[in-house]
């Protein structure tokens, strides 16, 4: 599959799973949810979903945040028909998600810089 329809592909899983998210699930926790990054594979069978989390005082720690990462992993099954209602492909790719850890990392280099 050519690369232009596996990024589409990729943008309306992210935009719809991020829809699921805020309707379904955003009242479950108390914390932030984005949905950083959307891998689908080239045969449309299976997608990473690269997610973080934020709250107000920025110092989640990483078991927490695994464990919300496993709280939306439970989920996956309902979003996964979510997204088959809304997108019309062959095949329904299986939803993984992963702890995307990008945005803490990028608060803590903030957090140096601004000390110097």
């Amino acid at each position: 599959m050519s690369e232009h329809r596996i990024e589409k592909v990729n943008k309306e899983v992210k935009q719809l799973v991020s829809s699921y998210i805020i309707q379904n699930l955003s009242s479950n926790f108390s914390v932030i949810i984005s949905v950083n990054n959307v891998i689908v594979s080239r045969d449309l069978r299976g997608a990473k979903i690269f997610v973080s989390f934020l709250n107000k005082d920025l110092n989640l720690k990483n078991k927490e945040e695994q464990d919300y990462v496993a709280q939306i992993q439970k989920h996956a099954s309902d979003i996964q028909f979510y997204i088959s209602k809304r997108l019309r492909m062959k095949f329904n790719p299986k939803l993984t998600f992963f702890l995307d850890d990008s945005i803490q990392e990028q608060i803590s280099v903030q957090s140096l810089l601004d000390s110097l």
